[in-house]
């Protein structure tokens, strides 16, 4: 009779313990180490997603200012400008938030390589927007136009490079 008392007190002891380790919330799953590869592509991908959120809205507005320079609507060509500016001083910079980057700033990947030539784009057609006079029959708006499309295909080629090497071999 003894014997079966401790086997039910064991048993019993036993069902509490399962019954504790249930009520607990399971640990949470350790994080996976990446690869210092995955980690360039994730923060490239992070600020062409930035940079995309920055120009997107920019674009346009960039646009109507162009069409009221060449219209000799300056009052309005102005007042877009101002809206337009904090973006194009932003895009200027694109390089040199590569470089202050410490995942992105001493490396040659083809990731990196991408987003160097997007961000070197955007700096040149930002800086010739910045720089373009505000005559209706400026020849460098053709320029400026084709170094918007050339930044927007560069831009489009890193996203998907840095696609790509996200999706590993």
């Amino acid at each position: 009779m003894r014997s079966v008392s401790v086997l039910f007190l064991l048993i019993a002891a036993l069902a509490l313990a399962l019954l504790d380790t249930g009520r607990r919330s399971p640990s949470p799953p350790r994080p996976t180490p990446i690869s210092p590869e995955q980690a360039e592509a994730e923060r490239a991908l992070t600020l062409l997603d930035v940079w995309s959120q920055s120009l997107v809205p920019s674009l346009p507005i960039e646009q109507a200012r162009t069409r009221a320079i060449r219209s000799g609507k300056s009052a309005h060509a102005a007042a877009l400008e101002r809206r337009v500016r904090p973006a194009l001083l932003r895009a200027e910079g694109f390089l040199e938030e590569i470089a202050a980057d410490p995942t992105l700033r001493s490396s040659d990947s083809i990731d990196v390589q991408a987003l160097r030539a997007a961000a070197l784009a955007w700096g040149h057609w930002a800086s010739a927007v910045l720089n373009e006079e505000g005559s209706p029959r400026n020849p460098l708006a053709r320029a400026v136009m084709r170094l918007e499309k050339r930044a927007v295909r560069l831009h489009q080629s890193a996203y998907a490079i840095v696609d790509d090497s996200m999706m590993g071999p």
